[in-house]
């Protein structure tokens, strides 16, 4: 059921991105992507993930700039 948990997390994670609406990395842990960040990374199932949707994340919003 983890398995299946982290991959909803990550194409809603995938969706924020691609709008702009999730910052890879947050000035501030008060915003909406500093939250949400946090609580993934809280999840012992998916802090090991957290890193890598970063990096899908920050190229997702980028490609949808261009």
């Amino acid at each position: 059921i983890n398995e299946l948990t982290m991959e909803h997390i990550r194409n809603i994670v995938m969706v924020l991105a691609s709008y702009g609406d999730l910052e890879e990395e947050p000035e501030s842990a008060a915003t909406h992507s500093g939250a949400t960040w946090t609580a993934i990374s809280e999840m012992g199932y998916c802090s090991e993930a957290v890193d890598a949707w970063k990096q899908e994340a920050a190229a997702a919003g980028h490609s949808q700039g261009e």
